[in-house]
């Protein structure tokens, strides 16, 4: 696979800068080796030309088995971080905005239920607190 963006011989390298001698299977350095149980909501966009295509659908995977609400949309004819293209690149533009939206929606709800709990345990009217 040609990667518009990254190189094999690249990647190696900064992989090697990134681990600074540390395992490749540390869950510090990679995610899929890590607890992913708990997580908040991801959004996995990929691209259907990059280098990194495969591990980002074993973290698709991995979000899944850990219970982890995932959304992935892979881009086809794109390449990595095509993102960085939004307004001159349609697909990039319409990423851009698949992840205002994810974020927006899931922010709200976060924002709501937050809202709802402070409603739901904050003291009643009048009420006398000890303690202090």
């Amino acid at each position: 696979m040609i990667d518009a963006l990254l190189r094999a011989s690249w990647l190696a390298h900064a992989a090697a800068a990134y681990l600074k001698g540390r395992p490749a299977d540390s869950p510090l350095v990679s995610p899929l080796y890590a607890d992913l149980a708990g997580l908040s909501p991801i959004l996995v966009q990929s691209a259907s030309e990059e280098i990194l295509r495969a591990d980002s659908e074993r973290l698709v995977q991995a979000l899944s088995v850990a219970r982890v609400p995932v959304s992935h949309r892979e881009f086809p004819h794109m390449w990595h971080d095509f993102q960085l293209y939004a307004g001159m690149v349609p697909e990039a533009t319409l990423a851009l905005e698949e992840m205002a939206r994810f974020i927006t929606e899931h922010l709200t709800v976060k924002m709501r239920d937050h809202a709802a709990h402070d409603v739901a345990g904050a003291p009643q009217a009048g009420a006398v607190q000890s303690g202090r």
